[in-house]
């Protein structure tokens, strides 16, 4: 079996990987909800969680708190694990398969996709053969081997304005799938996505609006 080296598991959650755990905003009047260090009012905050912002949760409760991770890093651009683990209420928490899916009429999500043209590409590899990084960044879609297909190009629509996702946010995916789920929570999106290459397999979360893409979220299983 080959090494996981195309990308380390940037929201590889040792501590409660036993755990079921679903992604997740936030439901509160304020804006904005506290992660605390144990589960009660009156411990330590590690982080606030805003509106809109996803983070995962896990089917792990004491009393009326739920055990959380929050996201360092919003785009998902560094190979490295990097969350804050904690606690916040539950009645703070609102799964995203609870969140209203998005009509159709109103959002669509579309890619542009062709075969990965590996003479147009500067394909960095370790010792072993296997590849650990296109165009000098670290990538998702293979475990190490040659991509088949690459993104050209990412476009979604709101009520009939067209919005484009810089290049910075593709460039890094590969082994692309045109599916996609979406969900809606106010003037904001919420897009899931599953793309394969067998063991290089990834899903990939877009928050997106009309100032642009607010987070972009992978997580390899």
């Amino acid at each position: 079996m080959k090494p996981l080296i195309s990308c380390c598991f940037l929201f590889f959650f040792v501590s409660f990987a036993w755990s079921q755990f679903h992604f997740a905003i936030i439901q509160d009047p304020d804006g904005y909800t506290n992660v605390r260090k144990a589960p009660n009012s009156s411990s330590e905050v590690l982080v606030q969680v805003f509106e809109n912002e996803l983070f995962v949760v896990y089917d792990v409760v004491e009393k009326d708190w739920g055990m959380v991770s929050i996201f360092s890093n919003p785009y998902s651009m560094a190979c490295q694990e990097s969350s804050i683990e904690g606690y916040m209420h539950l009645s703070r928490i609102k799964k995203l398969d609870d969140v209203p899916q998005a009509d159709k009429q109103n959002f669509s999500f579309d890619c542009s996709l062709s075969s990965f043209d590996p003479f147009k590409k500067r394909l960095s590899k370790s010792q072993e053969g296997w590849i650990i990084a296109i165009n000098g960044r670290p990538f998702w879609g293979t475990d190490g081997g040659l991509p088949k297909s690459q993104v050209n190009g990412i476009s979604y629509t709101i009520n009939g304005e067209s919005f484009q996702i810089p290049s910075i946010f593709f460039e890094d995916l590969f082994e692309f799938s045109e599916r996609y789920w979406a969900h809606r929570q106010g003037d904001t999106y919420f897009v899931r996505q599953m793309h394969s290459d067998g063991a290089g397999g990834y899903e990939l979360f877009w928050v997106l609006n009309k100032q642009g893409v607010q987070q972009r979220l992978i997580w390899r299983p």
